[in-house]
C-alpha cells in the first residue's frame, strides 16, 4: 500500500509538469498493484481526457465514480469529458452532481457553464461563469468563455472588459490575447487588434487562426504583403484551413493576381465544397478574366445557384396585395458603411418619397461607422443582421412583411444570398453592388440601363432586366471642397495618364494596350495609385510595362492615403483616366469626373464593361468610348493632342456631372420607385412576377 501512495505521488507531479506519458505510466503501475484505486483511475482518465482519448476518459471515470460515486471532483471531470464527446445531457447531469456536491468548487461550476452554453441556454451560463468568478476571480478560462458569450450578444465592450482582465490573470495565455485583439477589430481598434494578434503568436507560434485573424487586420489597412505573409502561415501550419486559403486568395485578387487567387479558391472549395462565400469569391474574381466568354461567366453563376440554392423551399408570406398601399422595401448589404456601395445608394435613400415606400435596412456590416450611422438615421426601420443566421434573417423579413426585397451585394464579400434564395418577400431586386447576374432564379429582376445592357442581346442573367430610363446608378460626392486645379500637361508639359482602378483589373491585355498609348505618345506618363499598392505589386508591374518595351520612368506607382477625401487630391496630377476593361471603372470614374479629369473608356461586352459607356453618355462625353481596342489607342493619342479640350474640360466636367442624369436623385428615385410600383402591380394582379423590360418614367 505503501508503494501505491508513493506512485500516486509521483505521478501527480508528473502530471502536473504536464509530462503526460509518464503519469499514465506510473498511474497505470498503482492499477496493477491495486486495480480498484478510485484516484488512479480518475487521474488515468483525466490523462486520456487531455491526450483527446474523451471515451476511454469516461470509461476509466465511471469505474473510479463506482468506487466512489461521492467524489465531486470524479462527477465534474467526467462532465468535461462527456462534454468534448458531444453528450450534453450527460455532461450536465454530472456537471450538476458536482455543485450539489460541492457547491463552492469552482471548476465544478465552470464546466456546467460550459456544458450549459453548448445546450444553448446562455442565460444559465453566464451565471455559472459569473459564479465560476466569483469562487475563483483568477479563472481565466470562465472569464473567456464569458467575453465570448458576451461577444455574441453583441455587447462588445463588456466582452473586451472580460478579456482583459483574463489577460491580466494570465499574460500568458495566448487565447486571452487573441479574443482581445478580435474583439478589438470588430469595433475599429485595428492597432491595439494587431499588437494582442502578434502577442497571440508570439507565445503560439502554430496557432492557424492567430495567423489568419492578423492577416484579416492587416488587409483591413490595406497593408496586402503582410496579410499575405500570415494567410500562407496560416495555409502551412494547417493546410486543411478553408478559411484561410479563401483569404490567401482575396488578397492574392487584390494585389491583382487573379489567376493565382482563382487557384487558392479551388483549393479552399476542395476542402469545403459546401462553402457558398468562397464559391462567390470565386465568381467575382472571375469576373476580371479577359478570355472567359460571357455565356460560360452566366453558366459559373447558374452553377452556383444549382449547388448552393437548389430545392429551397420559398418562404410563405401574408403581404396585402394592394396595388397602390404604400410599399415596404427591404435593402439588404454588408456595405452601410463607408463603401463605393453608399456613394450611390444615399441619394436614392434621401429622395424616396416615404408617403410611396417604407424602408428598411438588413445591415450585415462588420464593422459599422459614420457613414453607416447617416444610412441609419435615413431609414425608417434598422436591422442589424451580422450575427443573424440566414434561416433568422429570412424569417424577420417575413415578419416585417417586405413587399421588395433588394440585393446591393450580389456576389461580393459577407452577401446574403442563401436568404433570397429562400423568397422570404413576394419581389426580389438585384442592384448596384455587383456587376452581373446573382445566377438566382429566386431574384427576380435587376436594374440596368439600355447602354450598360442593350436590348435584343441574348440574355445572359437569370433575373429579368428592368432598363431604367436614365443611367442605372445615381451619384453622391461625398466630399464637396475639392478644387479643380489647372491641366497638369500646361505645368510639365507632358501628358499623365492615371489608374486608380482595383489592381484585379490590370489584366495583360489591359497592360498591353496602355503602353501601345503610351509608345504612341512619347511625352506622356502613367500614374497607377491604389491604397493597395506596395512595393512588391509595384515591382512586379513595373516588370511587366519594362516587358512591353515601356522606357524607364514612363510609369509611377503610388500608394494613396486612406485619410477621407485625401486621394482625391491625387487626380490634380492627372490629365486623363485610361479605364479599365473588361471591368471598367464605376465609383473611380464618377471620382474623375468630379475633379474634371475625363475617361477613356472601351465598350465591352457585358455590363461591367459598359459602366463607363454609360456614365460617359450621360454626361454627354460620347467621343471618350472607343469601340475596339485600336480605337482606344487612336482616341487616347487624339485626345492627349488636344490640350484646349483638356482645359475646358477641367473647369467644366464637374457641373456637366451635377447636371447631368447621373447626380439626379429626384429624378433617378422616380424612375426606381416607378419599377416598384409597376413589378409590385404586377405581382397583385397574378399573384407572381413576370417580365418588365423598359418602365416608363411615372412622373410626380
Amino acid at each position: 500500500m505503501n508503494e501505491s501512495v508513493s506512485l500516486i505521488r509521483a505521478a501527480i507531479q508528473k502530471h502536473q509538469a504536464g509530462r503526460l506519458g509518464e503519469a499514465e505510466e506510473l498511474y497505470r503501475r498503482v492499477l496493477r498493484i491495486d486495480p480498484g484505486h478510485a484516484d488512479a483511475l480518475h487521474l488515468l482518465g483525466v490523462v486520456a481526457h487531455q491526450s483527446g482519448r474523451h471515451q476511454v476518459a469516461v470509461e476509466l471515470i465511471r469505474r473510479a465514480l463506482s468506487v466512489d460515486d461521492n467524489n465531486y471532483l470524479y462527477h465534474s471531470n467526467i462532465g468535461a469529458t462527456q462534454h468534448a464527446l458531444g453528450r450534453i445531457h450527460d455532461a450536465l447531469a454530472s456537471c450538476r452532481r458536482a455543485v450539489e456536491l460541492a457547491p463552492d468548487y469552482a471548476a465544478a461550476h465552470y464546466n456546467l457553464a460550459r456544458a450549459q452554453q453548448t445546450a444553448g441556454d446562455v442565460v444559465a451560463a453566464e451565471a455559472g461563469y459569473r459564479r465560476t468568478l466569483q469562487l475563483e476571480a483568477r479563472h481565466t478560462e470562465a472569464r473567456l468563455n464569458l467575453g465570448n458569450l458576451l461577444q455574441e450578444r453583441g455587447e462588445i465592450e463588456a466582452a473586451i472588459i472580460e478579456f482583459r482582465e483574463a489577460v491580466r490573470a494570465n499574460p500568458r495565455f495566448a487565447y486571452a490575447h487573441y479574443n482581445l485583439g478580435n474583439a478589438l477589430f470588430e469595433i475599429g481598434r485595428t492597432d491595439e487588434a494587431i499588437a494582442c494578434l502578434q502577442t497571440t503568436i508570439e507565445l503560439k507560434p502554430d496557432y492557424a487562426e492567430a495567423h489568419n485573424n492578423l492577416g484579416n487586420m492587416y488587409r483591413s489597412r490595406d497593408q496586402l504583403d503582410e496579410a499575405l505573409t500570415r494567410f500562407t502561415a496560416a495555409c502551412r501550419i494547417n493546410p486543411q484551413h478553408a478559411v484561410a486559403h479563401n483569404n490567401r486568395g482575396s488578397v492574392l485578387q487584390s494585389q491583382g493576381c487573379v489567376p493565382e487567387a482563382l487557384a487558392a479558391y479551388i483549393q479552399s472549395r476542395q476542402l469545403v465544397p459546401t462553402d457558398a462565400a468562397t464559391h462567390s469569391n470565386a465568381l467575382v474574381a472571375a469576373n476580371y478574366l479577359w478570355d472567359l466568354s460571357t455565356q460560360d461567366l452566366f453558366q459559373l453563376h447558374r452553377d452556383w445557384a444549382a449547388q448552393h440554392a437548389a430545392n429551397v423551399a420559398p418562404r410563405r408570406f401574408q403581404n396585402v396585395p394592394d396595388p397602390n398601399r404604400r410599399l415596404q422595401i427591404g435593402y439588404v448589404s454588408p456595405d452601410f458603411r463607408k463603401h463605393p456601395v453608399s456613394h450611390f445608394f444615399l441619394p436614392l435613400l434621401q429622395a424616396h418619397r416615404r408617403t410611396e415606400t417604407e424602408i428598411t435596412c438588413y445591415s450585415n456590416t462588420a464593422r459599422p461607422d459614420a457613414t453607416t450611422a447617416q444610412i441609419q438615421n435615413l431609414t425608417d426601420r434598422w436591422r442589424d443582421v451580422r450575427r443573424a443566421s440566414d434561416d433568422q434573417l429570412a424569417q424577420k423579413i417575413v415578419e416585417d412583411e417586405i413587399d421588395i426585397l433588394v440585393d446591393l451585394a450580389g456576389h461580393t464579400a459577407r452577401n446574403r444570398l442563401l436568404v433570397f434564395a429562400q423568397k422570404p418577400a413576394p419581389l426580389q431586386v438585384s442592384f448596384l453592388g455587383y456587376p452581373n447576374t446573382s445566377g438566382l432564379p429566386a431574384i427576380d429582376y435587376r436594374f440596368t440601363d439600355s447602354i450598360a445592357d442593350p436590348p435584343g442581346e441574348a440574355s445572359l442573367y437569370s433575373e429579368t432586366l428592368i432598363r431604367l430610363p436614365g443611367p442605372f446608378c445615381c451619384y453622391a460626392p461625398l466630399n464637396h471642397n475639392s478644387r479643380i486645379q489647372s491641366l497638369p500637361a500646361d505645368s510639365n508639359g507632358v501628358i499623365t495618364f492615371g489608374s486608380l482602378h482595383n489592381l484585379a483589373k490590370l489584366n495583360p491585355q489591359l497592360i498591353d494596350t496602355w503602353s501601345a498609348v503610351l509608345k504612341e505618345i512619347p511625352r506622356s506618363r502613367l500614374l497607377i495609385a491604389r491604397s493597395t499598392m506596395s512595393r512588391s505589386i509595384a515591382q512586379r508591374l513595373h516588370e511587366e510595362f519594362a516587358q512591353r518595351g515601356v522606357p524607364a520612368g514612363h510609369v509611377e506607382f503610388r500608394t494613396l492615403s486612406k485619410a477621407p477625401g485625401d486621394y482625391l487630391r491625387v487626380y490634380e496630377e492627372i490629365d486623363v483616366i485610361l479605364d479599365a476593361f473588361p471591368w471598367n471603372g464605376h465609383t473611380t470614374t464618377c471620382e474623375s469626373l468630379w475633379m474634371g479629369v475625363p475617361v477613356l473608356t472601351l465598350r465591352g461586352n457585358r455590363h461591367a464593361g459598359r459602366m463607363g459607356a454609360s456614365l460617359l453618355t450621360q454626361v454627354g462625353l460620347t467621343d471618350w468610348i472607343a469601340e475596339s481596342r485600336d480605337n482606344y489607342i487612336a482616341r487616347a493619342v487624339h485626345h492627349a493632342d488636344d490640350l484646349s479640350s483638356l482645359r475646358e474640360l477641367r473647369h467644366s466636367l464637374r457641373n456637366r456631372l451635377l447636371n447631368s442624369p447621373v447626380c439626379d436623385a429626384r429624378r433617378y428615385a422616380d424612375d426606381v420607385e416607378s419599377a416598384y410600383r409597376s413589378m409590385w402591380r404586377n405581382w397583385c394582379a397574378s399573384g407572381s412576377s413576370f417580365g418588365i423590360d423598359t418602365l416608363q418614367r411615372v412622373t410626380a
